[in-house]
């Protein structure tokens, strides 16, 4: 019915079907499909089929995805989904990315149904997957070395392990050793909050705690 508002309480918004507006009613077609029981296509995945061809959403993307370079189109993606968002001013300069960003400030793009920093994107698209850490296995991070968060010119960065990326940051630059003088090359740590901390007066205060403790 036209000039119909939806059903959900509080909402109020057009509606499109079953008396429910866009964002309601596409959450009433997800919810049946969690509650049939169906199962994603892919064996053996067990997530419910809500991407679309009785596919989860991550399976259903990387068939998208194939599809695109099966059919010769990624150039094509790339370029309407990712170089229109990018303004080269001078190419040994920053290439500001135009398109959304994150609240950090980073770029954020989909080409042929591939999310992921822009940043990462143009990286891998120049020079290949960013690899792993040696020592963790972890994915290497991107730093950005001209300190543009919003740069995606590959010229500029430098893959680095997550610790290293924070020690670069301007949070830490400058910070050679803690206050007590050890220097943060040898005794520098991160607890689970990702926050540095100094090895060496850690061990200090937990020698003088005991110390006390024991008296």
């Amino acid at each position: 019915m036209r000039n119909s508002r939806c059903s959900e309480e509080d909402c109020g918004s057009p509606t499109i079907g079953q008396g429910l507006c866009g964002k309601h009613y596409q959450r009433k077609k997800a919810a049946d499909v969690v509650a049939s029981g169906a199962r994603c296509l892919e064996q053996p995945c067990e997530i419910p089929p809500l991407g679309g061809r009785g596919l989860c959403r991550q399976h259903y993307k990387a068939l998208r995805r194939q599809e695109v370079i099966a059919a010769g189109g990624l150039e094509a993606a790339w370029e309407s989904q990712f170089w229109a968002y990018v303004e080269v001013r001078q190419p040994l300069a920053c290439w500001i990315w135009t398109g959304s960003v994150s609240k950090k400030g980073y770029g954020r793009a989909t080409v042929a149904y591939r999310a992921n920093g822009a940043h990462r994107l143009a990286y891998e698209y120049f020079h290949g997957p960013l690899g792993l850490d040696p020592a963790t296995g972890d994915p290497l991070e991107i730093d950005h070395l001209c300190k543009n968060r919003g740069c995606v010119n590959p010229d500029h960065m430098e893959p680095v392990t997550h610790a290293e990326n924070i020690w670069r940051s301007a949070r830490y630059a400058g910070h050679e050793a803690c206050r007590q003088g050890h220097a943060r090359a040898v005794h520098g740590g991160f607890n689970i909050n990702g926050h540095q901390f100094c090895k060496a007066c850690a061990r200090i205060w937990q020698d003088e705690f005991r110390a006390r403790k024991a008296s």
